[in-house]
């Protein structure tokens, strides 16, 4: 099974940032036996300037109950994207209709980030709840992100409506930019709701709206939104 996509993200402060940001993605994807694979070119206009990031990323299954993450990235755009992210995660099927998680991402800026995670995930007939965490080591504190997720599935696998609720910053947003050059350790929560349906099948359609309240200065707060729409189609 092929599959081609197309996002876009708009994303709004307040306060923090002049601009307004702009990211607009393609992608490939190919099924095979062994797992999916995923290229990506991302498109980008942050603090009024335009950069490209290239994306590669796999989903190896290895058994019944074991599959696998893996996801590399490199941009020349300093400031845009990091110049070079990693990441692995090992993923296990348990039993009851239990999922587990753990791993690690890694952004490059003028330095590294290590961050390190870890999730659990329930299905209960047409929903899913998971939690998530992102852990950070610094040079005095670990820096904490947490995320709950629940989806009701309409019908298949990409028909759900979701609703997200959490703390801090995960490297999988498009604002992983504030991991660089943060003197403050921001405190910031997060809800947004994520819509996908299908039509005729081949046909994905999504919609995600996030709303960010950031503290990224003492006692000085940032209303953000984040809105994204996609398309994919399989052939």
């Amino acid at each position: 099974m092929n599959e081609i996509g197309i996002n876009y993200n708009w994303l709004y402060f307040d306060k923090q940032f002049e601009d307004n940001w702009h990211i607009a993605g393609l992608s490939y994807k190919r099924g095979t036996s062994v797992g999916s694979f995923i290229f990506r070119t991302n498109f980008a206009n942050k603090f009024g300037r335009n950069g490209t990031q290239f994306e590669l990323e796999a989903y190896p299954r290895l058994s019944r109950m074991f599959y696998m993450y893996l996801g590399a990235g490199y941009s020349n755009s300093d400031g845009i994207f990091p110049k070079f992210r990693s990441g692995a995660s090992l993923y296990a099927n348990l039993p009851a209709s239990f999922e587990a998680e753990l791993g690690f991402r890694q952004l490059k800026f003028s330095e590294n980030v290590w961050m390190y995670t870890a999730s659990v995930g329930k299905y209960y007939k047409n929903f899913w709840f998971n939690a998530r965490t992102y852990l950070t080591p610094g040079e005095n504190n670990i820096s904490h992100s947490y995320t709950g997720t629940v989806r009701y599935y309409t019908k298949g696998s990409d028909d759900y409506l979701g609703f997200i609720l959490g703390t801090g910053i995960s490297p999988e947003e498009n604002r992983e930019n504030l991991f660089e050059g943060t003197p403050y350790k921001m405190k910031t929560f997060k809800t947004g709701l994520d819509y996908n349906f299908t039509i005729k099948s081949k046909n994905i359609f999504s919609i995600t709206g996030t709303y960010y309240n950031v503290e990224y200065k003492p006692e000085i707060k940032d209303n953000q939104f984040d809105l994204s729409i996609g398309y994919r189609r399989r052939f």
